[in-house]
């Protein structure tokens, strides 16, 4: 019973509460209220033109008592230290310097009970001992004081007044101040009427000037210029090369239909990207990123710029630009000097190559001119042109030729794709290398297979031996290998190629030691197979060594190690590429293997998967590897010439492929190459395949 008690007690507390906060909530509304209508009143007293200060003061006056119930209102001119009454009608009465200095600190104020200083002396000019009051300047530096209140016989029955109230009188009063102000302003307006015509005629005049000036610079700007609305669509104003380039337009198209017809694919990525930029959802700068570039028009090509134009700023301070500025450049004779000055640097890259290691570049020739032909004549081999795109790509790359091997990236890139664009990227790198033939043609004539390049230290020996009186045919057998190369200079091209890479990928200072014994082999018969080496020593470098900050962290050296070695072996070349990288990932090769339906079982499954065509264990494509295409196309030409490719590798030290080509024995073992840094391979892993 008692807790019932209780809980009925509780909730007629609570209900008061409610009640009570109910009547306050009714008091400010209609509080509220009554300084909205009063407000809402003072535009009528206004109304009449010109009408006189002191007669807006008294219908003012009778305005703030009829809505404010307030005991007394009074509106004075203040002149120095003397008040003369507006409205009502009065005596003069001095103001006090205190009252003065209180009144000048600010427009606006309330005093409850005043006794003292500054507060006292206004509330005895004013006779009043609670009220509001307020200074306001009406122009030609005239001021107006208003007083508000109860005298001390009425402000006992009246509430204080507080900040509240005070803020409501101050906008009151704003709001008179302001149409005060716009009453004067009308006169003037009136007073200066007869001039104002001729202002507009000036004016005008000055705008027309300004517009042919801004037309004078459209005519002749070198870009186009043309703004785009929140909708898509152009503006009348545009520069005179948007329709010299791109057509003429009347009214405001879209953009997108209105270059439709000169490059659809641009027209379609436009739409999306401004789609996605009025969703206000990503970042301005980011949509406008991601806006095409690059705009074809009559076999012209043009760069776009996105500039926006701001109706309104976001809460993060970015702009959010319904419009946009598009600026079109004209950058094909740009592109195009671009192009030959690459083009110009690849032949300089030639010629060095050529005066370094002649035979060796002819060998190169040989190989590439074999691969372009097959690159040109292999539509229907899909996996066969993969794989000489590839090799091709990194063989020019060994020499220097980056255009000749950006377009196989392209080419690779569509065969990736829908392969829309395979045919002119063809025909480019058909045309490049067609150049790079001419030049060699002029540099080399057409006998540069007729001619043996001889070392002057192999000569003197040769004369030696011929001196000790050597049999004719052990001087033509000599002889006869003058005609093969030294293997140490493939070898070598593939070592400057690895340093060249490494640096690039940002692992500089790697070391690459040569051992031979002195083989030499013939550069025809073994092209393809060098060429197919490149693969091998680019995924060394690229997937095995390690930055110089993971090799610190593992404690090896921060350069990282290259052996290259080939020895002739009874009826077989051998030949081993060896790396202290990280070594094989087998079990990441087991998982692409199983994802892609191969046999990953056994070890020789695993090394077959990792020659196959298409096999990658990169999550994405660059320049230098990711397609799975390298390996493959090295077992191709292994099976062509009977050879046989093995691995061994270690986590964290490293892998070494071993290479076996049946060969006869051609060196002439008469001094065998140096032994720069030997190795042995790394224990681990060993497959065959």
């Amino acid at each position: 019973m008692d807790f019932e008690v209780e809980q009925l007690k509780e909730k007629a507390l609570l209900l008061l509460q409610r009640e009570r906060e109910l009547f306050e909530l009714r008091m400010k509304h209609d509080r509220v209220t009554t300084w909205l209508k009063l407000t809402q009143a003072f535009p009528q007293i206004f109304n009449e033109p010109g009408i006189k200060l002191a007669d807006a003061a008294a219908r003012l006056r009778k305005a703030l008592l009829d809505h404010l119930r307030m005991q007394r209102v009074s509106f004075f001119a203040l002149d120095g230290h003397t008040l003369k009454p507006l409205a009502p009608a009065g005596a003069v009465r001095e103001l006090r310097p205190e009252a003065l200095t209180l009144i000048q600190g600010d427009t606006v104020g309330f005093l409850n009970d005043p006794t003292e200083g500054g507060a006292a002396a206004l509330g005895e000019a004013f006779g009043l001992a609670r009220f509001l009051w307020s200074r306001i300047d009406v122009g030609d530096g005239g001021t107006v004081l208003l007083g508000a209140g109860y005298d001390r016989s009425k402000a006992k029955f009246n509430p204080p007044f507080d900040e509240v109230e005070a803020a409501h009188f101050r906008n009151a009063i704003q709001h008179v101040q302001g149409l005060i102000s716009n009453s004067l302003l009308v006169q003037q307006v009136k007073a200066a009427n007869e001039t104002l015509e001729q202002r507009v005629v000036e004016r005008t005049v000055q705008l027309e000037r300004r517009n042919s000036d801004m037309r004078l610079v459209l005519d002749n700007v070198a870009t186009a210029l043309v703004t785009i609305d929140a909708h898509g669509n152009l503006a009348e104003e545009r520069s005179a090369k948007v329709d010299e380039w791109f057509g003429s337009y009347t009214g405001t198209p879209r953009f997108a239909d209105y270059i439709t017809a000169t490059d659809p694919d641009f027209a379609a990525f436009f739409a999306l990207a401004h789609e996605a930029l009025l969703d206000d959802f990503l970042p301005v700068e980011l949509c406008l990123h991601q806006m095409p570039a690059r705009l074809q028009s009559r076999g012209r090509l043009y760069q776009c710029s996105y500039h926006p134009i701001a109706a309104n700023h976001a809460a993060d301070g970015a702009a959010r630009g319904l419009g946009l500025l598009l600026v079109i450049e004209d950058i094909t004779d740009q592109m195009r000097m671009a192009q030959e000055e690459a083009e110009q640097s690849e032949l300089l890259a030639v010629f060095q190559v050529i005066a370094r290691d002649r035979g060796g570049f002819l060998s190169w020739f040989e190989e590439a001119d074999h691969l372009v032909q097959a690159i040109k004549a292999e539509p229907a081999d899909l996996a066969a042109r993969k794989r000489h795109l590839h090799t091709l790509k990194g063989n020019a790359g060994m020499v220097g030729a980056k255009v000749l091997a950006r377009l196989c990236h392209q080419a690779e890139d569509e065969l990736a794709g829908d392969g829309a664009g395979l045919g002119a990227v063809l025909d480019q790198l058909g045309q490049r290398w067609i150049a790079i033939s001419q030049t060699l043609e002029m540099v080399l004539g057409n006998r540069r297979d007729e001619i043996v390049e001889v070392p002057v230290l192999a000569l003197e020996e040769l004369c030696r031996f011929i001196e000790e009186g050597a049999s004719s045919a052990e001087v033509r057998r000599r002889l006869a290998l003058f005609t093969l190369e030294p293997v140490e200079r493939p070898l070598g091209r593939l070592g400057q190629y690895a340093r060249s890479l490494a640096d690039r990928l940002g692992k500089p200072g790697l070391v690459v030691n040569i051992e031979t014994d002195g083989a030499r082999v013939d550069p025809h018969q073994l092209g393809n197979l060098w060429a197919g080496l490149v693969h091998v020593v680019r995924n060394a470098v690229d997937h095995g060594i390690e930055t110089p900050e993971e090799r610190s962290g593992q404690g090896k050296s921060s350069r990282g190690q290259m052996v290259l070695r080939a020895r002739q072996n009874p009826g077989a070349l051998a030949i081993d590429i060896e790396d202290d990288g990280r070594g094989i990932d087998w079990a990441r090769v087991a998982k692409v293997a199983a994802a892609r339906g191969l046999p990953h079982d056994t070890e020789s499954d695993l090394l077959a998967a990792l020659l196959s065509d298409d096999f990658s264990t990169r999550e994405t494509i660059t320049d230098t590897s990711g397609r799975g295409i390298g390996m493959s196309a090295l077992t191709s030409e292994l099976q062509k010439l009977g050879g046989t490719l093995s691995v061994s590798t270690a986590r964290d030290r490293g892998t070494t492929w071993r290479i076996d080509v049946p060969m006869a024995p051609v060196s002439t073992r008469t001094h065998a190459a140096p032994d720069v840094g030997a190795h042995s391979p790394s224990p681990g892993y060993n497959v065959a395949m």
